[in-house]
């Protein structure tokens, strides 16, 4: 077993809160360049999801309701006796009545926001610490010993204002605790597990952000936005001819679906 010394632990503390504050810094960076590449997308995006997201969700019905029909032709043809509603009923697992896609509301959801809650303040966190590991609550001579020497450092952390130590302690897992009550684990050791923790949890978070602005500078809607920004630049309206282009699509599509419909018995 490799027995890590006081001194090195301290200097690996040291430099891991040295990686920490530079992981922060950069997240910091990296959360200005996304916010900066969403507000750039913000007005384009409003404007296509308004008006065209509700025509590829008509088109897209258009096309499964056609393929529906087409299903339930051969059906017929074949000596099947389905029906237009048997159709719909075994498509939605529901016995509603079938709904045209030019009749239907497609309504876009709001978005769902999640509140996040606020950490317990210093004080709060010695009061209950200080239950679990008073010296009072000694069972024996040894159990107050053991009691004393944790409570001493818990002093001391709430005494400097760390609050990191003590949130560490308050969170550590019963095996922890368990190793920290019976002196085997100080917390300077403990300590030095969080900030690894916390180094990784860093670590990924920066990758998601990376690929997250990666995504922003190189997705399908800022392609698209250069796309609308050349064609305002020769005079042309993309999202406009879009929209025409898709209309054309989808009343061929109900055409085609209202003439299968005339060939169904």
């Amino acid at each position: 077993m490799v027995v890590i010394m006081p001194v090195d632990i301290q200097d690996k503390i040291a430099n891991l809160r040295l990686k920490i504050a530079e992981q922060e810094q950069e997240i910091i960076h990296l959360e200005r360049e996304c916010q900066e590449l969403q507000a750039d997308l913000a007005d384009f995006e409003e404007r296509y999801t308004q008006q065209i997201k509700p025509l590829e969700d008509q088109l897209e019905a258009a096309k499964k309701a056609l393929d529906q029909m087409r299903e339930l032709l051969l059906k017929q043809q074949m000596g099947d006796m389905a029906t237009v509603e048997s159709l719909w009923r075994d498509s939605s697992g529901q016995s509603e009545r079938y709904i045209p896609p030019h009749e239907r509301d497609f309504a876009i959801p709001e978005p769902v926001s999640i509140s996040k809650q606020s950490p317990k303040n210093i004080k709060q966190l010695y009061r209950q610490l200080a239950r679990q590991y008073h010296p009072d609550l000694a069972s024996d001579e040894a159990d107050r010993a053991r009691r004393t020497k944790i409570m001493s450092l818990i002093n001391n952390a709430y005494q400097e204002g760390d609050i990191e130590s003590l949130q560490m302690l308050d969170e550590a897992t019963p095996s922890e605790k368990s190793e920290v009550f019976d002196s085997q684990m100080p917390l300077d050791v403990m300590q030095l597990r969080a900030l690894q923790a916390r180094h990784h949890d860093l670590a990924v978070q920066i990758r998601d952000l990376k690929e997250q602005r990666h995504n922003l500078r190189y997705g399908h809607m800022m392609e698209l936005k250069l796309e609308d920004s050349l064609a305002k630049a020769r005079g042309e309206d993309m999202i406009a001819t879009i929209i025409d282009e898709m209309q054309t699509e989808y009343w061929r599509y109900m055409r085609e679906l209202d003439e299968l419909r005339a060939q169904v018995k």
